[in-house]
């Protein structure tokens, strides 16, 4: 379960902007508050919850009275349906930020291999792991890479 942040964190991460209130204008009730979080979950870690468990209560609480809506009506917004695929897609683009792809991994290995030397196959491993373990969701392999 998500942990409360706290007020300062609720209110620099999870405060509406009045161009954020205004994507909301054409939904209602579950569908706002889901597009709600998910928007601001985006702008605060860089993804997109896949269940209401992994955000911050205290935030949903703040997010809820932004967009009028009472933070237990998350309850009824599935965020695995197609409706959530469809959020996040806009989100994307109203918010500017894409789905990573291959060109973008190769751009990434490239900047990292001009500016740090290469890591051990035991720390690539560690890396791995340690990152699997903190993505909400995901499950770590059995066998380290080859």
């Amino acid at each position: 379960m998500g942990r409360d942040l706290g007020l300062d964190g609720v209110l620099d991460h999870f405060t509406l902007s009045s161009d954020e209130a205004g994507w909301l204008r054409n939904k209602t009730g579950a569908t706002r508050l889901g597009f709600a979080v998910q928007l601001k979950s985006l702008t605060w870690r860089g993804w997109f919850p896949r269940m209401r468990l992994e955000l911050p209560p205290d935030a949903v609480e703040h997010v809820g009275k932004q967009v009028g809506v009472a933070a237990s009506e998350l309850g009824f917004y599935d965020f695995t349906s197609r409706a959530a695929k469809r959020h996040r897609s806009e989100l994307r683009d109203l918010t500017g930020w894409h789905e990573c792809t291959r060109t973008d991994l190769v751009k990434l290995v490239s900047h990292l291999v001009d500016l740090i030397e290469p890591p051990t196959a035991a720390q690539v491993t560690t890396v791995i792991r340690s990152a699997l373990h903190q993505a909400p969701g995901r499950t770590v392999p059995h066998t380290a890479p080859g």
